[in-house]
């Protein structure tokens, strides 16, 4: 270690594996100050506790909560307090509710915010965090609050997002897509394990800055990859991933040869499509990766198509 910055951090993540009566000390808080990373890694934390070193942890700007299930609304007005707060995840935290995610309005320096498998808060939070002018990732595991009034507040607050991440948020539909046009600066986008249609998939074609995008596992049938037609001017497209979407045949495939930017696609688990679909990928000029898994119909001969620098899982 260089510093004591450098120092700080990394004893911040030994000794929270200490007992918790350590965290109270008087010297130990001494150290906060100094610290700008704050993970908490299979650690408990109570809320007194908690609310105790808050005044001193003034110069944090990466809060990560881990998994502690337990965290409350008390704990969200603390959190709330730190305005240096750049970073912030949370998990599992069923007992968060949409007034204690009131309290991050003032974290005006907020640009990632992840919430994951937070079932205590709604649509209601992201319409009330419209301060966040300058969030640029935003990941939402399985939010159950992410209904159209969801979409339309993110489209509405959040203009300068780079990332969105709605991976398990089952409640989106095709519907729900409209609002992403407001996103113009978008690079990656995952709607992993939702709910959307070929139809939907149309609603993604004025993202032009799109790099990454994430289709995988639908969880609907009418997926068959007709509407990746609606994405083949997305020129900047450098990895897709439709793993696990079992209903796409070759015809969807297909849609994928002009998109020369692909670098990585992933087709894993699309038992429908068969070697004549690699004919399509054989001229894309950059792709490097290509993961075929368990697509049971395609053969060696197939596989012959792609040149041999293209990596083959």
């Amino acid at each position: 270690m260089n510093s004591l910055l450098d120092w700080s951090i990394c004893y911040v993540s030994v000794i929270y594996r200490c007992r918790a009566p350590l965290v109270s000390r008087s010297w130990w808080i001494e150290l906060f100050p100094s610290i700008r990373k704050l993970h908490f890694v299979n650690y408990k934390l109570n809320i007194k506790m908690f609310q105790k070193i808050g005044p001193a942890l003034i110069n944090i700007t990466d809060l990560d909560m881990g998994y502690m299930t337990k965290i409350t609304d008390d704990y969200m007005a603390v959190i709330g307090s730190l305005h240096k707060l750049e970073r912030l995840k949370i998990r599992k935290s069923s007992k968060i509710t949409d007034l204690g995610m009131k309290n991050l309005q003032g974290l005006t320096r907020l640009k990632f915010l992840k919430l994951g498998n937070c079932k205590g808060i709604s649509h209601v939070t992201l319409m009330k965090l419209s301060p966040l002018k300058h969030l640029e990732c935003l990941k939402l595991f399985a939010f159950s609050g992410m209904i159209d009034a969801g979409m339309k507040a993110i489209s509405n607050n959040f203009l300068n997002l780079y990332t969105l991440d709605l991976r398990g948020c089952v409640k989106i539909r095709d519907n729900s897509l409209a609002y992403l046009s407001e996103l113009g600066n978008l690079t990656s986008l995952t709607l992993t394990h939702t709910q959307i249609t070929d139809e939907g998939i149309g609603q993604l074609s004025c993202l032009y800055d799109l790099q990454h995008l994430s289709l995988a596992r639908s969880k609907n049938d009418n997926f068959t990859g007709a509407g990746l037609s609606s994405i083949r001017d997305l020129s900047k497209l450098k990895t897709i991933d439709l793993s696990m979407c079992r209903n796409i045949t070759d015809d969807g495939i297909v849609s994928l040869n002009t998109l020369f930017s692909l670098v990585y696609i992933d087709l894993s688990g699309l038992s429908k499509i068969t070697d004549g679909s690699l004919k399509y990928l054989a001229v894309l000029p950059a792709l490097k990766l290509l993961d075929l898994r368990d697509c049971k119909k395609i053969t060696t001969a197939g596989i012959n198509h792609i040149r041999e620098d293209v990596y083959i899982m």
